[in-house]
């Protein structure tokens, strides 16, 4: 699925912004524009998008990718042709789903971290979320893309990092921001981006969504946080800390 993959990325449906003349993350919309050069770029990017909410509808409904192309393309309104014109395989178009759906993930992400000021209320803020983890139940589009993320990340590992990584890029920022501000001791941003972000998505994609271990209980997401907090020589602030207050 790599073959595809330009240097470039996009980011909007509509309006589209033309891919990456920044240098960006490449991203499934790149892939298309890449099969599809003598197309006008928006029509193409639009037309795919159809196959992309088909595919992501079918997931929702049936808690699973077992589905066909043929599907996709009826739900979509296209034809297998057109599909092939957008997209390479079934896998591509899931890779797509997963894309948009980690893309909505970091969006509320970053909307979490603006709430607040200090750098090292910022990084706290980026590992818990907004909510309490365990306390919820994992949506059916979740528990799908997380058995397909696995899968993938078996047989296509750099397709899953080049879009997990603006999450770890996310961290190192906040790291870097809470080492300049004197709120940590100095250390390494790509090795504690590398670790925190692993550990939030085991957590998140392994313990909330898959459950693949029942015992020990899942700890909460503040316990899940204070100890990569503490793995950087830091406190979890109070703020966050339910157990301290």
């Amino acid at each position: 699925m790599s073959e595809g993959r330009s240097e470039t990325g996009t980011r909007t449906r509509k309006g589209v912004d033309l891919p990456g003349l920044d240098g960006g993350r490449a991203g499934w919309r790149a892939r298309v524009l890449s099969r599809s050069l003598s197309r006008p770029a928006q029509r193409s990017i639009e037309r795919s998008a159809l196959f992309v909410d088909a595919a992501r509808a079918l997931i929702e409904e049936r808690a699973s990718a077992g589905f066909t192309i043929q599907e996709v393309a009826d739900r979509a309104g296209q034809s297998l042709r057109t599909f092939y014109q957008h997209f390479e395989s079934k896998d591509d178009v899931i890779l797509a789903v997963y894309e948009e759906f980690f893309d909505e993930r970091v969006t509320h992400a970053k909307a979490h971290v603006e709430e607040h000021d200090d750098p090292l209320d910022r990084l706290a803020a980026l590992l818990i979320g907004a909510s309490d983890l365990p306390n919820l139940e994992p949506t059916p589009l979740e528990v799908a893309l997380s058995h397909f993320r696995y899968q993938l990340l078996q047989t296509n590992p750099d397709e899953v990092c080049a879009i997990e990584d603006q999450y770890e890029m996310l961290v190192r920022q906040m790291v870097q921001e809470a080492v300049a501000a004197g709120r940590l001791d100095r250390c390494d941003p790509d090795a504690s981006a590398y670790f925190l972000a692993s550990v939030k998505n085991e957590y998140y994609f392994g313990g909330f969504i898959l459950a693949k271990r029942l015992t020990p209980a899942l700890p909460t997401v503040v316990e899940m946080a204070r100890f990569c907090m503490r793995g950087l020589g830091s406190d979890l602030p109070r703020s966050f800390d339910s157990d301290a207050q």
